[in-house]
């Protein structure tokens, strides 16, 4: 048993393309002779082939699906609702239509997460499995091991959460070797088993990079078609080397671009900072300004306002001292008590008669008098203000325009880098092409009929250059470069 899982890309967006592949033969939108059988899993469609509508109905109804559920919503996965994976049957395995549905279901129960069998703080909410999910099946017989697609929607269909995603190729490596182990042909990839004991044991152990389709298959005629197996394995290694060291550059290339970007978002909040600043500074120099300038009238208002006071406890020692702080104190009062008119009589009787009063009535004068200067110290300061936030918004305008022409020129450049970086890898699959070419001229295989046994026809090994060439004229560098990162498929 061989399991593959694909990696996300622009092919995990699209689940009438991902369909499309499998439901079809290759080459071809409408023959469907490699498709044995297809089935489906938790899918409300009574047509396989009109499933893959429900399941993309359901992936953009996700935020829909969580909120009725009461799951807080949040944004998009950049990784898209389609999964693919492939269970690839050893000959030697059993491969009616119970048996590898069976096995489907079984390795579906094993894809996704319990938060109770797992430690540390980054893990999911809830015990989610891909057996809950929406899944379809295609049986394959095009090769010579009877293999099933799997096309899952990562979108749950009750409650709208992803698919947890965490160790998945560890966890199907390990249900590869169980089932292998049950059906006694594990000793076939004796590799995984040693991988499996060395991570138990504690060991980092990286699994073999995944390779394209068509390079697998053109490298598969060579090595039927060569008799030289020692030359083979040295310029397969040898172009190997040459991959890894393009997709290194990609993935260097792209942390250097990553920097590149945060450091211009960083320049660019530096600068937003120091104009803040600067308008804190200004906002500031305009209060202590406002309060130089107004510290002679407060000097005046508070000598007259102590001379007032003197006054009028000296006044209340005598009676016609009195008589004109009464006077004096129902007119500078005459606000405060005009603004409860039921009270007048009241107010201006408690005047009259109570000398405390009246010293409260003259303090409150003298506080609406202080009030009054600070009302007008206020606006000014207030003035000032809104000229410096008005030039501030100026500057911060202007800010945001260089940042936005440096993005522009940094995103050009970045495109160029990446246009370059697929040339390369143009480049690159070429010349890898013209190299396993080479080989087929040198071994005179090409262009004369096999010897007997060698189970390789002409016509089968131009199919496989020209379908070769076509890929690598197709593939995207960063597909590239993505195939060769992800993959951590076991031998």
């Amino acid at each position: 048993m061989i399991v593959v899982i694909n990696p996300s890309g622009s092919a995990g967006r699209s689940f009438k393309g991902l369909h499309a592949y499998c439901a079809h033969d290759q080459d071809s939108a409408e023959t469907a002779e490699r498709v044995d059988w297809m089935d489906m899993r938790n899918v409300a469609a009574n047509d396989p082939t009109q499933a893959w509508k429900v399941m993309a109905a359901t992936a953009r109804a996700q935020n829909e699906l969580k909120r009725a559920a009461g799951v807080r919503t949040g944004r998009a996965s950049k990784d898209g609702a389609v999964m693919h994976v492939v269970l690839s049957f050893d000959q030697d395995e059993p491969t009616d239509p119970e048996i590898m549905r069976a096995a489907a279901d079984e390795f579906l129960s094993q894809l996704g997460a319990d938060p109770a069998k797992m430690r540390g703080k980054a893990k999911p909410k809830r015990r989610q499995f891909a057996d809950e999910h929406q899944v379809v099946m295609y049986a394959h017989q095009d090769t010579d091991n009877m293999h099933l697609h799997l096309m899952i929607n990562t979108v749950h269909p009750e409650h709208g959460v992803k698919l947890p995603t965490s160790n998945n190729q560890l966890k199907a490596q390990k249900w590869a070797l169980e089932f292998s182990k049950r059906h006694g042909t594990d000793a076939k990839t004796p590799a995984r088993a040693e991988n499996m004991a060395d991570r138990e044991a504690g060991e980092y152990v990286k699994g073999e990079r995944r390779k394209p389709r068509n390079v697998y298959e053109l490298e598969q005629a060579i090595a039927k078609a060569s008799n030289d197996n020692h030359q083979l394995k040295t310029t397969v290694a040898t172009e190997r080397k040459k991959d890894a060291a393009l997709a290194l550059r990609g993935r260097n290339l792209e942390q250097l671009q990553a920097r590149a970007r945060d450091r211009l978002v960083q320049a660019h909040e530096a600068r937003k900072s120091a104009l803040a600043r600067q308008l804190q500074r200004g906002i500031n120099k305009a209060k202590a300004d406002t309060r130089e300038a107004f510290r002679p009238a407060w000097r005046a208002l508070r000598s007259r306002q102590q001379a007032e006071l003197r006054t009028f406890e000296e006044l209340e020692t005598s009676f016609f001292g009195r008589a004109s702080n009464m006077a004096k104190t129902v007119r500078l009062s005459s606000k405060l008590i005009a603004q409860d008119k039921t009270k007048i009589i009241t107010r201006t009787f408690q005047i009259l008669t109570n000398a405390g009063q009246r010293k409260d009535y003259f303090e409150h004068a003298q506080e609406r008098a202080r009030k009054a200067v600070e009302r007008q110290q206020s606006e000014r300061v207030s003035d000032a203000t809104k000229s410096l936030k008005a030039a501030h918004g100026v500057k911060m305008g202007a800010n945001r325009a260089v940042f936005v022409e440096e993005w522009r020129q940094l995103t050009n450049l970045q495109q160029i880098e990446r246009a370059n970086l697929k040339e390369a890898w143009k480049k690159r699959t070429a010349d890898r092409t013209a190299t396993l070419e080479a080989m087929i001229a040198h071994t005179q295989k090409v262009e004369s009929e096999p010897k007997p046994g060698s189970g390789v026809s002409a016509e089968r090994m131009s199919a496989l250059k020209q379908r070769y060439a076509q890929s690598a004229a197709q593939t995207p560098a960063k597909e590239q470069d993505n195939s060769r990162q992800r993959g951590n498929r076991q031998k």
